[in-house]
C-alpha cells in the first residue's frame, strides 16, 4: 500500500538458520517478553547479539527449532540470537502493531512491560 514502510526485518530464523526476512508493515507481534542481561556476551557469530549486564533486550521468540536455548531478541534494533541462559525475563511486552504503534517503539525503547 502507497505510504506503508516496506522495509525488510529480520525476525525469526529460516529452514538454514539465518534470520528470515519480513517487510516491517507485515511484522506486528501484539507482546513478546523484556529480558534484563545477567551476563555480558560477546558474539561469536554474525547472528549473535552483544551486550552488557544489565541490558534489556526484547525476546521476540524462545527457543525457535535448531535453536534450544537460543532466543530471538531485539537489542537496540537490532534482531539477532542471544543465549537464553544469559538473560532474565522481567515480564510481557507490548510491542507495536500496525494500527497503535511503530516499530520505532521498541528501537527507541518504549516498549512497555507487565510483569508477570
Amino acid at each position: 500500500m502507497p505510504g506503508q514502510d516496506r522495509r525488510s526485518t529480520p525476525t525469526g530464523l529460516d529452514a538454514s538458520g539465518h534470520l528470515r526476512e519480513h517487510a516491517a508493515a507485515d511484522f506486528a507481534p501484539l507482546h513478546s517478553f523484556l529480558a534484563r542481561a545477567m551476563y555480558d556476551n560477546v558474539s561469536e557469530m554474525p547472528q549473535e547479539l552483544s551486550f552488557s549486564r544489565g541490558d534489556l533486550l526484547v525476546v521476540l521468540e524462545r527457543d525457535p527449532i535448531g535453536y534450544e536455548g537460543w532466543w530471538i531478541c531485539n537489542h537496540r534494533g537490532r534482531v539477532g540470537i542471544a543465549p537464553g541462559n544469559r538473560l532474565d525475563i522481567l515480564g510481557l511486552a507490548m510491542l507495536w502493531t500496525k494500527t497503535d504503534a511503530t516499530r520505532g517503539s521498541v528501537e527507541k525503547g518504549t516498549a512497555r512491560c507487565l510483569t508477570m
